[in-house]
């Protein structure tokens, strides 16, 4: 028989590591039938002249290598009777359930100590590994696997950098050993004898590290690592960002796990400064720079493809609370390389007062020469909501309001209009004696004191006020000027003057 595939395979994803199954041999003149199993067999012999049909169970076993992944898959089937009776396989034939893979249980983390080394400097580079899974990770000979494919990780010491000799080691927290590979040319040739120090150069003279594990990771297994020294060695002129990955994965396949870590060589250029309560609103921190908040995080970002955006590729190097110096808001980012960087500042912080927002943009992009100090990234929070204060009318001078009072025409009129006296045929109509008949009654006049005198009566317009007040309709007698005299009777259909 021949092992099931199919066109578009992927090796990278499956490895067939076993194929079992049941032969079923029908036979006549009456011989009883007979059950072949087998295992990993490719060729039949030996098949009875008498069989009068075969029928075979296999089964495919594939280890998965990565994940998830899945495809289709196709058996060959029996196609052609060759001499004596023996079965031979060959074109695909109906096609079987797909096979699938999920994500790996298996994680692996990569971390530098210290990330950041002036020239001449030393890391420690630790690679964590787990098992979160709850089946063992790997299949070993010893362990009764069908093939040797057991966990390997597998570091690279960045190119200008150097192997500290005799620095790679493991930890597993349970049973088991590891085996450890060395490569000085870049994964050519390989030995498990340790190279001492050596400066690892690409891209022929790479240092490769390996750990092979010689036993299944067990399930649920944590606290698992390696690790290794490097050294920026003296004269570095490479990059000033060192980045390489450490991977996992089965054997010799390709890894199904990895993760980065970036060392940074030293420089002397520095970001700054300032984070503050932009009362104005204008941007500028003139007549501000008591106005420092302090608490608000700023984070400095390596901006790798250097287009000034925030990218997802974007490595966070630090991030800082602002704090007091001299007065409160300032933050900075020393020792830096020359490169491109990212500052943001995080607009969300709960330090930043209620209500206040952004004035500054919230991003600078910083393209640091070597030794700048750039010290001008500041970001400032004003109000939101803001009062304004405007006269709409001004008030007039004491002068023009004295000026409008005197101008204004009095409720009085100046002079007594003449009384109409009735005609004598008017005069006629009324009922009564005629006005011969009338007694004639002479007025008597009030005698005024002289000019000087004090006077202790009210004025002729507060007593007509007075009566005007009341709705009096008696006759009021008001004091005329000196030798005259005069009566006037209210009405509420006339106007009378003062005489």
């Amino acid at each position: 028989m021949q092992p099931i595939s199919q066109a578009d395979f992927d090796p990278s994803c499956f490895r067939l590591i076993r194929t079992s199954g049941v032969l079923t041999v029908t036979r006549g003149g009456g011989n009883p039938t007979m059950i072949v199993p087998f295992e990993d067999t490719l060729y039949f012999t030996n098949i009875p002249d008498d069989n009068t049909n075969v029928l075979g169970e296999v089964y495919y076993t594939f280890l998965a290598l990565d994940g998830p992944c899945s495809m289709g898959l196709t058996p060959y089937q029996e196609v052609a009777s060759g001499y004596d009776n023996e079965k031979f396989n060959g074109d695909y034939g109906v096609g079987v359930p797909g096979t699938s893979s999920l994500e790996p249980d298996v994680t692996i983390n990569k971390v530098s100590a210290p990330s950041t080394l002036a020239v001449g400097g030393t890391t420690t580079y630790t690679i964590p590994f787990a098992n979160t899974g709850t089946q063992s990770a790997g299949l070993t000979l010893s362990s009764g696997g069908y093939v040797d494919m057991p966990l390997v990780i597998s570091d690279t010491v960045p190119n200008g950098m150097q192997y500290v000799g005799g620095s790679a080691t493991y930890h597993l927290s349970g049973s088991g050993s590891v085996t450890i590979r060395y490569s000085t040319n870049s994964g050519a040739t390989w030995s498990t004898s340790d190279p001492g120090t050596t400066l690892s150069s690409g891209p022929d003279s790479l240092v490769v590290i390996q750990w092979w594990l010689d036993q299944p990771l067990p399930a649920g297994s944590t606290g698992n690592y390696a690790q290794f020294q490097a050294t920026v060695p003296s004269g570095y002129t490479g990059d000033p960002f060192i980045e390489n990955t450490a991977c996992i994965g089965l054997g010799d396949a390709d890894p199904f796990a990895c993760d980065p870590d970036i060392v940074i060589v030293q420089g002397t250029g520095a970001i700054g400064d300032f984070v503050w309560r932009d009362e104005n609103n204008d941007g500028q921190q003139t007549g501000e720079t008591a106005n420092g908040i302090n608490g608000v995080a700023v984070s400095l970002y390596w901006d790798r493809n250097g287009n000034g955006q925030l990218d997802d590729s974007d490595l966070l190097l630090s991030s800082q609370d602002t704090y007091t110096s001299g007065n409160a808001g300032y933050y900075q980012f020393t020792q830096l390389p020359a490169a491109n960087y990212l500052v943001v500042v995080d607009k969300t912080d709960s330090s930043i007062p209620t209500g206040y927002r952004l004035t500054t943009p919230g991003l600078y992009a910083v393209a640091l020469s070597s030794g700048q100090s750039y010290q001008t990234a500041d970001f400032g929070f004003g109000p939101s909501l803001t009062m304004d204060k405007q006269m709409v009318t001004a008030k007039a001078p004491a002068a023009a309001m004295r000026a409008a009072r005197c101008s204004t025409p009095s409720p009085w009129p100046t002079s007594a209009p003449a009384r109409a006296r009735p005609s004598p045929a008017a005069a006629a109509t009324r009922s009564g004696p005629s006005p011969a008949a009338r007694p004639t009654r002479p007025r008597a006049l009030p005698t005024l004191p002289p000019p000087s005198a004090s006077r202790t009566t009210s004025s002729p317009a507060a007593t007509l006020a007075s009566a005007l007040t009341a709705g009096s309709r008696a006759p009021v007698s008001i004091p005329a000027a000196a030798g005259r005299s005069a009566r006037w009777r209210p009405s509420s259909a006339s106007t009378s003057t003062l005489p």
